[in-house]
């Protein structure tokens, strides 16, 4: 059935992402919610399936971006993540108080979606000490910043992963994109051509 094909796909491409491209995102189109549901829930509840890469659905456009984790992603992201945290290391605040983390590809979810952005920084603002409080509540960390790194040819997807982000996490103060503008844009070698076999063959 229609259903099993594509949640099949998916599942493939999101376990060996390097098979479908060798640069930039995959897309895969015509995914149903109801299929992206399936393959949320299999890949939540299958612990040995191991995910590959990072995905975005998009249900306006019944779009599936899949990103595999190539070095031009995470290196740019792993940067400016030190040269956050070198710089929230110098502000004068309670570090017992207020914890400042930064996250690479890390999930944040609301009821309703789950995103991984690229970088992601956090506050968690830690309870001041009651003894007359007998139930100790866990803090949360607030989404405050983040971040997307990709091609020129990924900006469109960018923007409208970042806009589902802050629309879901309305405490999101800053949103980044971290943009390569090659000299060529890149196209992605149709399925199936000699230049895709070729790729394939020799990574």
């Amino acid at each position: 059935d229609c259903l099993t094909e594509h949640c099949a796909v998916i599942l493939e491409a999101l376990q060996n992402p390097q098979s479908n491209t060798i640069i930039g995102c995959f897309v895969i189109v015509g995914i149903t919610p109801a299929e992206y549901a399936v393959v949320l829930a299999f890949t939540s509840e299958e612990r040995d399936f191991e995910v590959r890469a990072k995905f975005t659905y998009f249900e306006d456009t019944q779009e599936l971006q899949i990103m595999p984790p190539l070095p031009i992603h995470e290196q740019p992201a792993a940067h400016l993540s030190k040269a956050i945290n070198k710089y929230t290391d110098t502000l004068p605040y309670d570090k017992l108080l207020i914890d400042i983390t930064v996250h690479l590809n890390h999930h944040i979810q609301n009821k309703d979606t789950t995103n991984i952005p690229d970088l992601l920084l956090a506050i968690t603002t830690q309870p001041l000490d009651d003894d007359s409080v007998d139930d100790i509540k866990i803090p949360k960390p607030i989404s405050k910043w983040v971040g997307e790194c990709g091609l020129s040819s990924d900006y469109n997807f960018m923007v409208q992963k970042l806009s589902g982000m802050c629309d879901s996490h309305r405490n999101i103060d800053l949103a980044l994109i971290m943009l390569f503008k090659e000299r060529a844009t890149w196209q992605q070698p149709k399925e199936m051509s000699i230049t895709t076999q070729t790729l394939r063959m020799s990574p």
